[in-house]
């Protein structure tokens, strides 16, 4: 690439265009940005390995992600300690990661005490929140933690050992606060959905016997999950209703006005299948819809399952893809089950199985707008690995983001498996959009200025090449073509 320094003649050209063509540009930027706001364009998609089977530390559960810092838990591979891990996605290749917490460390509301036990992490604005504890049991975990990629002390969110807060295990961070599950089986032992605040507050979401909306009351919590995302925790949980039947159901509930909505319960028909709903998997929303897996019946023996999205008053429920519908980019093949979901903006993301030979294959698909593109991970060889099983979570998912666990078998010992961390970007295909979020706006502008001039480039994967005419320089051509299909809105 061409930078200022080396190619003067061309940023004097540039910058007096630049100048010229700030209004129109500016103008240009307003109307698009109206047009395009949350609407693909086209999409891509980059993989890339974060942290690799032979990394010092390995990751061995699901990450968590939040504005371009991932995080996760694994095992040191000098010692197998336990330890919790973060990083950036801007980070280059081969940057150590930060420990936030290992096995051994001081159990910080207990200092008689070391960690013998972490859990799997959530991270919200660069903070790491895990939970943990210093016994050899795994439960109940002695406090949720705080850690930040700085290396400052631990400090304590929740302290279930001193009996100075909840016992949350398993948390999901928000703008508001951890939604959590309480794993208690018993009425009275706190078992239910809470949110436990920033600032410490902790606010019942579904408590034991609670009365639900669909005339329902909360039974049990202990196989229930949780997503939060757009001022809204969305939940499962089974519940009885009067005359003793009982099942699971989807519910919403409004951090804002604490008001709780039912999405679907055992009774409601899946969508195109018509059967009614008696299993209810993993949970996500991002504060306008709720996607979630529905299931009736044994697979093998005849049920069914499908992905379904609503928005979070239960209006407007329909699924995206269902059990026999073709696999997307995989021909002659069909789904037979499906995983996790997560969702975020336009884009639901889901695990969905199909038949391969003898084997049941897992992969990891996009519904991008509606139109299920499989864009993320479905068996392709990823740094020399032949095979690929994606484990995600919705923690994992931040816009067009994600951070993926991959099991593969290596070739030299089929039964061993490894793992690897994997990032995602679905992007665009338009050129315009420089940052590859979907939209174009000032900030592709910006992005492609800097880039231009050698300055800066989009963190995360390999960024687009400001080398539009792939003629091996960055020069005027380039500024023009970028210019046009700006301007053209792609």
């Amino acid at each position: 690439m061409l930078n200022a320094r080396h190619n003067l003649r061309y940023t004097q050209v540039k910058h007096t265009e630049l100048d010229s063509n700030m209004r129109s540009l500016r103008s240009s930027i307003i109307v698009l940005s109206s047009l395009a706001s949350g609407t693909v364009l086209a999409q891509d998609v980059t993989l890339r390995v974060l942290i690799p089977n032979s990394s010092d530390i390995r990751a061995v559960n699901m990450p968590s992600l939040h504005r371009g810092v991932h995080t996760g838990y694994g095992a040191r591979t000098s010692d197998g300690a336990e330890v919790i891990f973060a990083g950036r996605l801007s980070d280059p290749v081969g940057t150590p990661l930060t420990v936030i917490a290992a096995s051994g460390d001081t159990v910080p509301n207990r200092l008689d005490r070391t960690f013998r036990h972490l859990r799997v992490p959530t991270i919200w604005n660069e903070i790491v929140y895990f939970s943990g504890n210093g016994v050899s049991t795994p439960n109940p975990a002695d406090g949720l933690y705080r850690g930040t990629l700085d290396g400052a002390p631990l400090d304590v969110h929740s302290d279930f050992f001193n009996r100075l807060g909840p016992w949350i295990e398993a948390p999901f961070a928000g703008a508001e606060g951890i939604a959590f599950v309480n794993p208690g089986v018993t009425a009275g032992s706190g078992a239910g959905i809470s949110l436990y605040t920033h600032d410490a507050r902790w606010i019942p979401v579904a408590t034991y016997f609670q009365p639900m909306p669909d005339a329902s009351f909360v039974q049990y919590t202990g196989n229930s999950t949780v997503g939060i995302g757009g001022g809204t925790i969305a939940y499962s949980a089974r519940c009885t209703f009067i005359g003793g039947n009982a099942g699971y159901g989807v519910y919403t509930y409004s951090i804002a006005s604490g008001q709780t909505r039912a999405v679907a319960n055992w009774t409601t028909p899946i969508p195109g299948d018509g059967r009614a709903m008696e299993f209810v998997s993993t949970v996500d929303t991002d504060g306008l819809q709720v996607v979630f897996v529905a299931a009736a019946g044994s697979i093998p023996f005849g049920g069914t399952a499908a992905v379904c999205v609503a928005n979070t008053d239960g209006t407007s429920l329909r699924s995206l893809t269902r059990f026999g519908e073709p696999v997307p980019g995989v021909p002659g093949k069909t789904f037979r089950n499906f995983g996790r979901v997560a969702v975020d903006g336009d884009i639901v993301y889901f695990q969905g199985s199909y038949i391969e030979g003898s084997s049941e294959r897992m992969a990891l698909f996009a519904n991008v707008d509606g139109a299920n593109i499989p864009v993320i991970l479905y068996n392709q060889p990823i740094d020399g690995a032949p095979s690929i099983t994606p484990w995600f979570d919705p923690r994992g998912v931040d816009g067009r983001d994600a951070v993926v666990l991959c099991e593969y078998v290596t070739s030299d010992n089929p039964f061993l498996q490894k793992y690897m961390l994997v990032h995602a970007r679905i992007g665009s295909a338009c050129p315009a959009d420089f940052d590859s979020d979907g939209t174009l706006d000032f900030f592709d502008y910006d992005a492609f200025v800097n880039c231009f001039e050698g300055l800066a480039c989009p963190p995360g994967p390999p960024p687009k090449s400001a080398d539009f005419d792939a003629d091996g320089t960055i020069d005027f051509f380039d500024y023009d073509a970028f210019v046009v299909a700006f301007e053209a809105g792609c």
